[in-house]
């Protein structure tokens, strides 16, 4: 958060990762530089351990967030190790329903 403001300044097209774990807050940083930069993450790498209604609740809080445009959604850190199977395959069915809400 506090080199954000440095980064921006440089024009990237893209920044990634973002990850509330690391401390970041997207909504601020939506609202002050959503019409500068692409932000690229925010699902946080502690998707492992998450419930399923956690999970929902956590995708549903960064898309309302962050999109629709100037967003590209993925994990901070790729798919976590402690992840099941049955939780990743959950997790896919909650991206591509809430991918599907999205109207340009």
């Amino acid at each position: 958060m506090l080199l954000f403001e440095d980064i921006v300044e440089t024009r990237p097209d893209v920044i990634e990762p973002l990850d509330i774990a690391d401390g970041m807050k997207p909504a601020e940083l939506k609202e002050k530089y959503g019409d500068k930069v692409c932000f690229a993450g925010g699902i946080t790498k502690n998707i492992g351990y998450m419930s399923v209604k956690e999970l929902e609740r956590h995708i549903d809080e960064i898309f309302s967030t962050l999109g629709p445009t100037g967003f590209i959604a993925r994990e901070a850190g790729g798919i976590p190790t402690e992840m099941t199977l049955e939780s990743f395959n959950e997790y896919m069915t909650l991206l591509h329903k809430r991918r599907g809400l999205w109207k340009f």
